[in-house]
């Protein structure tokens, strides 16, 4: 076999995987409005959210369970899993509900159940706007960090155009979101199959795992690894983690705004666009502008030291401020495609400005308590949907007004570190 045999063989299941998880992402993001539908309530879809951002934290150890009983074919038995989430997620509204001898199963019931299966195979999936910080975050690794995220969002653009051909075409939301749902399942499905097929035996015993060489620190440790980072490293992750929770909080309700309560529509190239069609619209601006920012804000990290670099800590800043004004703006603006295309490429700019915020977070902590800040993150950013949900089915302003302040608060920490390092 030659070598570039050899290559193409490998590069199969990664890019079957990889299909697969954009589809699933897109979908991700639509679901809350899928939970509405089957008549599920704020709080509910707010539970979404934080059982999906948790559920990150188990699924390492749920992982290592499943190779001690399939060995190394866990990452097919994974992805089954997925399918089989996804399949319950397609079959939701025809369940209907099932009652049993103490508890009355709702079709939203089954979208969760699917959840935690979808989860197990690639947890960031169902997360979008939520993923984790990479594990690797140093200052050389943002140049190339950025452009595998750029080769993704470049698909993620082609995935998100086949949610807009299929809202624009569909009669309503419920019967264009399950044509979704099952392109993803068939494609989390080829992704099995290619793995199963293409993957050598050896190659997945003998590929080298990162978190065998630094493993996840348990809640314990990380609590003890943050309370000995210094005072001005202690502003930054406070600054982040308090952005990180206001976007928390209204993520998933981004689609619930635009398709239910505003009910945002637009007409491009003549064709009127319904909400449905409006949101995939607006998360292909996201990406867009996530796409074309990922590589200059690498450049800028790069040109200075990450550590103590002003570019670095103006390109991190900016996206925090721009993702703690998004949730205030997002329910105040009027409801027009350019106001809301140029929040939503705020919001890409935030998420290209992820890689150097890691980076800038891992040079003042240190490889060890920068994993203990990833674990107690997602700990402490984990309740922040279901609060949301709370405060949601009070009213809508009031979540998003509320994820502002803490957003705005967070970027106050952000500037105290700021000052603390340029003093």
């Amino acid at each position: 076999m030659t070598d570039r045999t050899a290559s193409s063989l490998v590069r199969r299941p990664a890019l079957a995987a990889l299909g697969a998880h954009l589809l699933v992402g897109v979908a991700g993001r639509y679901v809350a409005e899928y939970l509405r539908i089957l008549g599920a309530r704020a709080w509910l879809v707010g539970l979404y959210g934080s059982v999906a951002v948790a559920a990150t934290l188990a699924v390492p150890a749920a992982r290592r369970r499943l190779r001690t009983v399939v060995g190394r074919h866990e990452r097919v038995a994974a992805a089954l899993f997925a399918a089989g989430g996804l399949a319950l997620w397609l079959a939701a509204p025809y369940l209907g509900g099932v009652s049993l001898v103490v508890l009355a199963l709702e079709p939203w019931t089954w979208v969760l159940v699917g959840l935690l299966a979808l989860c197990l195979w690639r947890p960031a999936g169902a997360l979008g706007l939520l993923a984790p910080l990479p594990r690797r975050a140093t200052a050389t690794d943002v140049g190339g960090r950025a452009r595998s995220v750029t080769a993704r969002r470049v698909g993620l653009l082609g995935a998100v155009g086949v949610a807009a051909g299929l809202f624009v075409g569909a009669p309503d939301f419920l019967a264009a979101y399950q044509v979704l749902v099952a392109l993803a399942a068939a494609a989390v499905l080829t992704a099995a199959v290619t793995v199963g097929v293409f993957d050598a035996p050896d190659e997945s015993r003998d590929r080298p795992d990162v978190r065998q060489v630094r493993p996840r620190p348990s809640l314990a440790r990380a609590r003890e690894r943050l309370r000995n980072v210094p005072p001005a490293a202690r502003s930054l992750l406070v600054g982040d983690a308090l952005v990180r929770f206001a976007v928390g909080m209204v993520a998933v309700f981004l689609v619930v705004v635009t398709v239910h309560s505003r009910r945002v529509t637009a007409t491009v190239l003549g064709v009127r666009l319904q909400p449905e069609a409006t949101f995939a619209l607006l998360l292909g601006v996201e990406t867009l502008v996530a796409l074309l920012g990922a590589l200059p804000a690498a450049r800028l990290v790069r040109r200075g030291d990450a550590d103590a670099g002003s570019a670095a800590r103006a390109v991190a800043g900016s996206g925090l401020l721009a993702a703690a004004l998004f949730p205030l703006l997002f329910v105040t603006v009027p409801a027009a495609l350019g106001a809301l295309a140029a929040l939503f490429g705020a919001l890409g700019w935030y998420l290209a400005a992820r890689p150097a915020r890691a980076a800038l977070l891992a040079a003042r902590t240190g490889p060890a308590s920068f994993d203990a800040y990833r674990v107690g993150r997602r700990v402490a950013v984990a309740p922040a949907p279901l609060l949301g949900g709370l405060l949601y089915g009070v009213a809508p302003e009031l979540a998003f007004g509320l994820a502002s302040c803490v957003g705005l608060l967070g970027c106050w920490e952000y500037l105290r570190f700021a000052r603390r390092v340029r003093t």
